[in-house]
C-alpha cells in the first residue's frame, strides 16, 4: 500500500537515494580511478565509465532511472528537479500531491543533494582524486551533503488568531478587547475560514489577501431579511455566486474593517516572529469606492478576441451583449427571441429591453429602452444564434433563467483566465461583470463627446439628467441617433 509523503519520509527518501548513488561512486572509484597525475584522456575515460556505471546498475543498487541520469548532470533547474522527484517517489511507492508543501520541499532538498554529486565529479574532472576513500575501504570520507536543516514550519493562522485574540484580552497596558469586538472578531474569523484555507501564516500571498477583501464586498447585509436568518456559510455561498443584490452588500467600511483585523493578526505574527513582513500592505484596493471600475480597452479587445473563437452558448453572447450594450445581467438573462428585432425600414437590429416577459422585471423606469446593436454584434454570429431558436417567445438564454448570477459567476473565471485584473490597477476598485455598463458608458463619453450624454443615458437605462428642467420636455431620440452614438464604441485593433 502506498505511503503519504510526509515531512518524515523526505528526509528518509533522500538520504537513502544520496547514500545509493555515492557508493556507485565510490565502488567504481575503488575499482581504477586515475591518480591527480594521470593524463586528462584517462581522466575522461574514466568519468564515461563512471556516467556508464551509475545509469547501468539500477537492477543492483536500485538507483530509479530518472536520478541516474541526474547524478551525472548539472540540470537544477525546478522542472527538472520536479520531473526526477516525481519519478524516485513513483519507484519507492510513495503517494503525493505535487502541489504541496512537502513536495516543495522535497524538490528544494533534491537540488542540493543533486549539486553535491555533480560538485564531486566535477572535482574527478580537474584531477582531484579524493584518495581518502580508500583508507576505509569504500566507505565515503567525503559524505553527501546532507539535507538541510528543516525550517520549522511555521503555525497556521487559526493558531496566530488564538495567540492575536488572547494579547488583545489579556493585555494590561490598554483597555482589553471588548465582548462586542470579540463576537465582532469571531464572525470575521468564521467568514474568513470560509473563503480560506488554515495554512502557515507565512504562506500567505497579497494576492490571497486582496482577493478575500474583494470577495467580501458581494456579501450581504447580515442584519437584513433573509440574510439574518442565514448561516455564515450560507451567506458566503451566496456571495461567491454574486448573487446578493447590490443593495443588500455590506458598506465599504466593514471591509475596511476586516481588513484592519487581518492586519492585526499578522502584526501579531511580526511580532511573535513567524513572519517578517506583512502581506497586507499596499493592496492596491479602493475600499471606500462602492463604485466598479472600468475595463480598459485593450482588455475588451482581448475578451472579445477570446470569445470569438468560441462556440455559440450563453457564456459566449452574455458577456460579448454586456462589452458592446453595457446591459445588465438580468437584463440579458431575461431576453427571448422576440426582444431582437430590426426596423426593416433602416436596416437596424436592436434589442427591446423590457419586462413584459413572464417573471420579468426591471430595475428602473428608465430601464426599460431599445438598445441598438453595435456593428460588431451584427457580424460576429450573434443574429445567427438568435435565428436558431424555433419560439419566437423563447429565451436566449434558458440556462440563466432566475439565475443570473451565472453569468456573473462565469465571467469572473474567464476574466482571470486571460490574466485581466478584478481590480482596476490605478483606482482600486472592482471589475466585476457589472464593470461593463461602466466602461461601455466610459468609453462612449470619450468617444462620442458631451454632446451626445442623453443618448448614452438612453442607451444603459439611465434616467437622463444634468439639463435641469430640459430633462422633462426631453423624449425619446430616434433609432438612427443612438445607433449612430452607439458605432462609436471602440476598443481599437
Amino acid at each position: 500500500m502506498a505511503k503519504n509523503l510526509t515531512e518524515e519520509l523526505v528526509g528518509v527518501v533522500l538520504a537513502r537515494y544520496a547514500a545509493t548513488v555515492e557508493k556507485a561512486l565510490v565502488d567504481l572509484h575503488l575499482k581504477g580511478a586515475p591518480s591527480a597525475n594521470s593524463p586528462s584522456s584517462d581522466i575522461d575515460a574514466y568519468l564515461e565509465a563512471l556516467e556508464r556505471k551509475v545509469l547501468d546498475t539500477s537492477h543492483t543498487l536500485d538507483v530509479p532511472s530518472a536520478f541516474k541520469a541526474a547524478a551525472a548532470g548539472n540540470d537544477y533547474s525546478l522542472g527538472f528537479v520536479s520531473d526526477i522527484a516525481e519519478t524516485l517517489l513513483k519507484e519507492s511507492d510513495i503517494s503525493f500531491d505535487s502541489d504541496s508543501l512537502e513536495f516543495r520541499r522535497f524538490c528544494h532538498l533534491m537540488t542540493s543533494v543533486q549539486r553535491h554529486l555533480s560538485g564531486y565529479q566535477q572535482q574527478l574532472r580537474e584531477g582531484e582524486c579524493p584518495d581518502a576513500y580508500a583508507k576505509k575501504a569504500g566507505i565515503n570520507t567525503h559524505p553527501v551533503a546532507a539535507p538541510e536543516a528543516k525550517e520549522p514550519i511555521k503555525p497556521l493562522f487559526s493558531e496566530v488568531y488564538d495567540d492575536f485574540i488572547e494579547s488583545k484580552v489579556s493585555r494590561k497596558d490598554k483597555k482589553p478587547l471588548s465582548e462586542v469586538r470579540q463576537r465582532e472578531y469571531r464572525a470575521f474569523y468564521e467568514v474568513w475560514s470560509l473563503f480560506m484555507d488554515d495554512k502557515p501564516i507565512d504562506r500567505y500571498s497579497r494576492t490571497e489577501i486582496r482577493g478575500f477583501l474583494v470577495g467580501l464586498y458581494d456579501m450581504p447585509l447580515a442584519n437584513r431579511k433573509p440574510y439574518s436568518r442565514m448561516s455564515w456559510a450560507e451567506r458566503v455561498a451566496l456571495a461567491k455566486c454574486e448573487r446578493v443584490p447590490e443593495e443588500d452588500r455590506i458598506a465599504p467600511k466593514t471591509v475596511s474593517a476586516y481588513r484592519k483585523w487581518i492586519q492585526g493578526v499578522f502584526r501579531c505574527a511580526l511580532d511573535l516572529e513567524y513572519i517578517y513582513t506583512s502581506p497586507v500592505i499596499k493592496l492596491g484596493l479602493n475600499e471606500q469606492a462602492k463604485s466598479y471600475g472600468a475595463f480598459k480597452d485593450g482588455e475588451c479587445r482581448s475578451l472579445v478576441d477570446c470569445l470569438s473563437s468560441l462556440p455559440s452558448s450563453w457564456e459566449k453572447w452574455t458577456i460579448f451583449l454586456a462589452i458592446y450594450t453595457g446591459a445588465r445581467r438580468g437584463e440579458l438573462a431575461q431576453l427571448r427571441k422576440c426582444d431582437v428585432k430590426e426596423d426593416a425600414e433602416i436596416g437596424i437590429f436592436y434589442l427591446d429591453i423590457n419586462d413584459s416577459g413572464e417573471g420579468s422585471t426591471l430595475k428602473t423606469d428608465a430601464a426599460s429602452r431599445i438598445v441598438p446593436l453595435h456593428n460588431d454584434i451584427a457580424t460576429s454570429g450573434f443574429l445567427d444564434y438568435v435565428a436558431s431558436i424555433k419560439n419566437i417567445e423563447e429565451l436566449l438564454f434558458p440556462e440563466v433563467q432566475g439565475a443570473p448570477w451565472k453569468i456573473s459567476k462565469y465571467f469572473s473565471g474567464f476574466r482571470d483566465s486571460l490574466g485581466i485584473s478584478a481590480l482596476h490597477p490605478k483606482s482600486g476598485k472592482r471589475r466585476p461583470f457589472h464593470s461593463f455598463r461602466h466602461t461601455v458608458v466610459t468609453n462612449l463619453r470619450r468617444k462620442a463627446g458631451s454632446d451626445s450624454l442623453h443618448h448614452i443615458q438612453m442607451i444603459v437605462g439611465h434616467k437622463r439628467q444634468r439639463a435641469g428642467v430640459t430633462d422633462v420636455y426631453t423624449h425619446e431620440f430616434p433609432l438612427s441617433e443612438l445607433a449612430e452614438v452607439m458605432n462609436k464604441l471602440d476598443y481599437g485593433t
